[in-house]
């Protein structure tokens, strides 16, 4: 379809300028997740080495068993959580 605005030719409709101008929504949840999952394996490199250096320090004994147990725990709720704020933001980004 081809419309004359003026003195210019619009080949693609009147909102086709507009629709490029705008900006891409966001990520797809594939690259929301595999961004999470490269913060979650940095984080549990983090958690597993300050339960080791942190609760000792507290008074609380931890062995390395343990420390890898509480990091994990800690590290999936931090990936969940990770997860659902940034699908969260990219929906608001979206509106």
């Amino acid at each position: 379809m081809v419309r004359v605005i003026g003195r210019r030719a619009d080949l693609h409709g009147a909102g086709a300028a507009k629709r490029a101008a705008r900006p891409a929504t966001g990520q797809s949840r594939i690259a929301s997740a595999v961004e999470a999952s490269a913060n979650m394996a940095a984080g549990l490199a983090v958690a597993f080495a300050a339960n080791l250096l942190i609760l000792p320090a507290l008074g609380v004994p931890v062995s390395l068993s343990q420390s890898a147990q509480i990091a994990a725990a800690f590290t999936v709720v931090s990936l969940v959580r990770s997860y659902v704020l940034r699908r969260f933001f990219n929906f608001l980004g979206g509106r």
